[in-house]
């Protein structure tokens, strides 16, 4: 639509390229600010969706969680806030900053969990029972892909 503004102009699948006189450029920049050309809109920010962990253990939550992907822009990936069971025998550090532990269910089920950049609440996982805001992804490592829960903060440690 505005090839007209070009002297020259071509590419291909990986690259293109045009040129034009200088004295075009105010022009093109007015035409395409003036264009519908998709505009970035910012995404809406919500706040986390309220969870029951004993969704997460319920049969077939993963599989269905998984057919809302792919998530990026303009499908964000959900945010949950629920109360959790820690196991404070999975507890253990990585490497200087983060954590690595465990959720539990009643029934002995768990589901691993990682918070990054959290190490100084270390102790405070060790009370069994926190509220957490967090992402459910797959953890690629050694050729298998588990679901695992990230830890975006921890929103409160509970007491037993």
């Amino acid at each position: 639509p505005h090839q007209d503004l070009f002297s020259a102009f071509g590419g291909h699948s990986q690259a293109c390229g045009l040129s034009m006189a200088e004295e075009k450029i105010a022009e093109l920049e007015s035409r395409l600010a003036a264009s519908r050309w998709p505009r970035q809109e910012k995404e809406k920010k919500t706040g986390p969706i309220e969870a029951d962990m004993a969704e997460l253990f319920a049969p077939g939550f993963l599989e269905d969680y998984e057919r809302l992907e792919p998530f990026g822009r303009g499908n964000p990936q959900p945010v949950f806030a629920a109360d959790m069971k820690i196991l404070p025998e999975s507890i253990a550090r990585v490497g200087q900053a983060s954590l690595r532990f465990a959720v539990g269910d009643n029934n002995g089920k768990r589901l691993p969990a990682i918070a990054f950049n959290a190490a100084e609440q270390e102790e405070n996982l060790g009370r069994n029972r926190v509220r957490a805001a967090f992402r459910l992804e797959r953890n690629h490592f050694r050729g298998r892909a588990d679901w695992q829960l990230v830890v975006e903060d921890f929103l409160d440690f509970l007491d037993l």
